[in-house]
């Protein structure tokens, strides 16, 4: 029966695939509760560090209604697209060896072009969501910041990252980010935005004061003590 499927676990970070798999049913999402049976430790941890801020893997049926055979074969196609050295696969060919040449279910078959661009674009990184995928995902971020839970977690993941110099690529895609953002903005959302930092900050640091010193660059720096009588 045709009801295998072949699909990649996409990164929010970068939107690049890093583990390429096929199976039927549940497989494809078996993964994110770490149920999947696969033992390898390096997709799992791309995984935990996906999940640990705050976000969710994002799961791409590539090609569906495929035997057992075709899901197989397609699936070692797209390894060797994307090469294994950009993924977590433990290695680009597990299969028996009656599937390849004419025993193979997918001989002399071809890639649509619909199918081509869709691995091309996911293997340099571009974006193929959909709009209202990208619109889910948004709102599932913006859900976990609400939750103190959730916010806090990822507050903490950033703090440990500090120091780390950003590279100037970085930078620039931050400042462009953040004039986008400002420009779809209205000047009042733009000042409920800072009062409502002005809030947090107050509830964060509530008994506390801020203190100056010299850090061990010779630049002045703030930092917040317990507040004395």
């Amino acid at each position: 029966m045709n009801n295998y499927y072949v699909y990649q676990l996409i990164d929010p970070r970068n939107n690049k695939p890093f583990y390429i798999g096929e199976g039927k049913g549940n497989r494809a999402w078996s993964h994110l509760e770490f149920k999947s049976g696969c033992n390898n430790p390096h997709k799992d941890r791309i995984i935990q560090k996906i999940h640990d801020l705050g976000l969710e893997v994002i799961v791409e049926i590539v090609h569906n209604n495929l035997s057992k055979v075709e899901s197989t074969r397609l699936e070692e196609i797209l390894i060797e697209e994307i090469g294994i050295d950009n993924l977590s696969n433990i290695c680009s060919n597990a299969h028996p060896p009656i599937l390849s040449g004419k025993d193979n279910g997918f001989y002399g078959k071809m890639h649509t072009v619909e199918n081509k661009k869709k691995c091309g674009d996911a293997n340099r990184g571009r974006n193929n969501k959909t709009e209202a995928g990208i619109k889910s995902i948004s709102n599932s971020m913006k859900a976990r910041w609400k939750n103190p839970v959730e916010r806090e977690k990822q507050i903490n993941i950033l703090k440990s990252r500090k120091g780390e110099k950003r590279s100037l690529e970085a930078k620039e895609s931050y400042r462009k980010s953040a004039l986008l953002r400002d420009a779809k903005m209205t000047s009042e959302e733009r000042s409920a935005r800072t009062m409502a930092g002005i809030a947090t900050k107050k509830i964060k640091y509530a008994g506390l004061k801020r203190q100056a010193y010299i850090d061990n660059e010779g630049k002045k720096r703030f930092r917040y003590i317990p507040a004395t009588d």
